[in-house]
């Protein structure tokens, strides 16, 4: 649309007649153009050719929620399922693995279908001596680039010399020092073997560990915990302290990231716990499709996979989709994941002048959507290969745009200085990205401003940013904008945004906001099921649905469906009845003191309209009683009376709309929506408030990240710089080239995990860390004239990575 309609403004600004043909033949041609998105264009395709697909004509497009219930009626299903399947030892499964943890299990591995059957089909295709032997070779490229640090000749003289002074009579004085000589002997003789076996690299990450403190790594600096001085020949001290120094090299690095031993007995059982896991990951998949297939539904997932199998399975479809598209451009690359592409170079074949990809590798930031920023790596070397070019730099269709038109010089300066620093890539980790230097086209020498504050444990950092706001607009600061040309003109409310990485801190920013009196929207937040709205609707379908339930009924009569007072509920409390309803009859019916008129209006227009709501509520769909109950009891009113109004009248038409839909699938009426709502308040669904829009200049935004990349503001806050990197675990990992592995009750003593599960925490630790850089990047970039960065410290505390 923006591309329309700048192309519109080039032709109405247009005096020469050729190029205005020109424009009209562009503009003409951009409305047959096909301008989607990867699931809306999966969707056509699947409608165009359904029976190829294996789907019903008119399909439904299942939305995240429905797939969630889906999913978890298909797990029940299953392991109720499993009394009568003697098929597998599910004993030894729920032995080593709780029912929590293989429920999570089978979630993940559902949602993430595509990395599942990765998964499957590495377990499948591997016996468990070469999945261990494979396991093991992905330790090792690992660890290889810090044993390359070790100088081994060094090393394996300090060993010789401390195991040749050792007599063998030597009296130990100490468990510990005879452990160490244990382990130095045990490496000495293990050097018959190749030296990247498991054997000899268990035996010298053995030595590495004894010679290094537990904790992080580090090296001894005498012989006090290596046994104490008296247990060793006098000689023995400077070689030892010699070798604790060389071993902390590796040992500090490893340690950290959790991969200082190989292969432990837990990966053998794992192997076995896993497969038995698999059978009922495949009996649960099997219900899931068939729950589906009752709706004619497909999820997120099926779209796209169901897509490539018909591209792969029928080379005619696949070969009239690629005649349909002269050209092929992918916008936002850097957000593509591996799926995704493989469906895009299906379609675009072997033609090398077809395809074309757009993206800042610096701003992909959806890791939790399955973007994988490698993709983006791989592609640009692919398309240098296929061009006759060996090295990416010399390939002459990677274009780089490095201007700038929104910094002014000193945001500029700033973004150039940090970011050089903290993107910088490297060939060990394939989930960093590099830095090109940014030059700015705003000609304003001196202008533009950065903050970066730290704040001690006393200050809140909410009220920091509500008193700059307050500030800012106070002191009449100025910001530039163009307008054709530089206009400088008074900040305004509208000018500034808070952008955060997470909701946690979003009550916080509001309350605060709210204090000063600061107008402000939440747009995007990711709060919904958490919202006060929210819980007002649901706990008036509570009471609905079960009149005797006094909690829900109090909730509501508290809220702005009739707003009634404390000092009323608390005379109510004290009528006969049974449960508040009847309470209510009572005081109507005897008129006690201190229902007075006014009171008694309230309260009889209350009662009179929740029992009407209650009669109704079988006899109409949920949508219609939802808007009754909106329309009769003016609550929209009230909330788009409230600040922060308009947000929340939005995200009670976003819950109507999802009663409007649970209606249309059937799926057990006003009890049946309701087991629905609880389950996504209770699991802290994540889903995104209701849309609403921002562009206005009365009210200060206040966004994740996430919902602000591709936006500008002249004033950006990004606070809270000091929370830890990842978000919350389910304790599962996956990833399709590795596998999958959960921590389980095993039957060996050994602190370390299995292998499996370390090289999947490092993998994702590696990946949210870089994610980090990139989503600071992103949150950075925002600004054009003004950014301020904060973060509390608390004392005695270093802080995070």
């Amino acid at each position: 649309e923006r591309v329309a309609e700048k192309v519109t403004e080039l032709l109405r600004q247009s005096e020469d007649p050729a190029r205005a043909a020109r424009l009209r033949r562009i503009r003409d041609q951009l409305n047959s153009a096909a301008i989607s998105t990867f699931h809306s264009f999966c969707a056509r395709v699947l409608r165009e050719f359904p029976v190829q697909a294996g789907l019903p004509p008119e399909f439904t497009e299942m939305d995240e929620i429905r797939s969630y219930i889906l999913r978890q009626e298909a797990i029940d299903r299953a392991i109720q399922s499993l009394d009568d399947d003697d098929s597998q030892n599910w004993i030894a499964l729920f032995s080593h693995l709780s029912l929590f943890r293989v429920t999570n299990m089978l979630n993940v591995a559902l949602e993430e279908s595509y990395e599942m059957e990765k998964v499957e089909r590495l377990f499948s295709d591997l016996s468990k001596e070469t999945f261990l032997n494979f396991l093991h070779q992905q330790w090792f490229r690992l660890i290889e680039p810090y044993l390359a640090q070790l100088d081994r000749n060094d090393f394996d003289r300090l060993v010789d010399r401390v195991v040749s002074m050792i007599p063998p009579d030597w009296q130990w004085h100490k468990e510990k020092a005879q452990k160490v000589f244990e382990r130095l002997k045990t490496y000495r003789e293990s050097r018959a073997q190749p030296p990247d076996s498991p054997q000899a690299l268990t035996a010298l990450m053995e030595v590495v560990s004894v010679l290094t403190t537990q904790k992080n790594g580090f090296a001894y600096k005498n012989l006090a915990y290596l046994g104490a001085a008296k247990s060793w020949p006098a000689a023995c001290k400077n070689p030892l302290v010699a070798l604790s120094e060389l071993s902390a090299a590796v040992a500090a690095p490893l340690v950290s990231r959790g991969l200082l031993f190989g292969l432990t007995p837990k990966d053998d059982e794992w192997y076995e716990v896993f497969n038995i896991f698999l059978a009922l990951y495949r009996k649960t998949a099997a219900i899931y499709r068939q729950l589906k297939q009752s709706e004619s539904g497909v999820d997120f997932n099926d779209l796209q996979l169901l897509t490539l199998k018909l591209l792969e399975s029928h080379d005619e479809i696949r070969r009239e989709l690629s005649r349909r598209f002269d050209y092929i451009m992918v916008d936002e690359f850097q957000d593509t994941d591996e799926l995704q592409w493989q469906i895009v170079k299906k379609i675009a074949g072997d033609a090398r002048d077809k395809l074309f990809v757009v993206g800042d590798p610096k701003q992909s930031i959806y890791g939790f959507r399955n973007a994988d920023i490698r993709v983006f790596k791989k592609v640009k070397q692919e398309f240098a290969r296929q061009a006759g070019v060996n090295e990416l730099k010399d390939y002459d269709g990677n274009v780089v745009f490095t201007e700038s038109f929104r910094f002014l010089p000193l945001v500029n300066r700033f973004v150039n200085r940090v970011f050089s620093r903290i993107l910088t890539e490297e060939e060990a980790d394939p989930y960093r990205v590099g830095y090109h230097a940014l030059e700015t086209r705003r000609d304003l020498p001196g202008k533009g401003h950065v903050e970066v504050t730290v704040l001690d444990e006393t200050q809140r950092e909410a009220e920091y940013v509500a008193w700059q706001i307050e500030r800012l607009i106070a002191e009449r600061q100025t910001c530039y904008e163009w307008q054709g040309q530089e206009v400088e003109r008074p900040l305004e409310y509208g000018d500034m945004a808070i952008l955060l990485r997470r909701r946690n801190e979003l009550l916080e920013v509001e309350q605060a906001l709210r204090d000063r009196g600061i107008p402000f929207k939440t747009a995007g937040g990711i709060g919904f099921w958490q919202r006060q709205e929210i819980y007002d609707i649901y706990h008036l379908l509570r009471f609905i649905q079960n009149p005797q339930d006094d909690f829900a009924l109090l909730a509501v009569l508290r809220a702005g469906f009739f707003v009634l007072s404390d000092e009323w509920l608390f005379f109510l409390a004290d009528q006969p009845g049974s449960h508040y309803l009847d309470k209510m009859r009572h005081a109507l019916q005897e008129s006690p003191p201190w229902l007075e008129a006014a009171a008694r209006q309230e309260l009889t227009a209350a009662y009179e309209l929740l029992n009407r709501w209650r009669k109704l509520y079988d006899r109409i769909p949920l949508e219609d009683l939802l808007r009754d109950v909106m329309a009769e009891s003016h609550y929209t009113d009230i909330l788009a009376s409230q600040l922060n109004g308009e947000q929340a009248v939005a995200n009670v038409e976003k819950l109507i709309l999802q009663a409007h839909h649970f209606d249309e699938t059937g799926s057990g009426g006003l009890a049946g929506f309701l087991s629905h709502l609880t389950d996504l308040i209770e699991e802290e669904m994540r889903e995104g408030e209701a849309q609403v829009a921002i562009e206005d200049r009365t009210t200060v935004k206040i966004m994740t990240i996430h919902g602000a990349k591709g936006l500008q503001f002249p004033v950006v806050f990004l606070p809270f710089l000091n929370t830890k990197v990842g978000g919350k675990s389910t304790g599962v990992h996956m990833d399709g080239e590795l596998g999958m592995a959960a921590a389980f009750e095993s039957a060996h003593d050994e602190k370390q995990d299995a292998l499996l599960l370390r090289l999947l925490k490092d993998r994702q630790r590696r990946k949210d860390l870089a994610e980090a850089r990139r989503l600071f990047y992103v949150g950075v970039t925002r600004a054009s004239n003004y950014l301020f960065l904060s973060a509390q410290l608390e004392q005695e505390k270093s802080p995070p990575e």
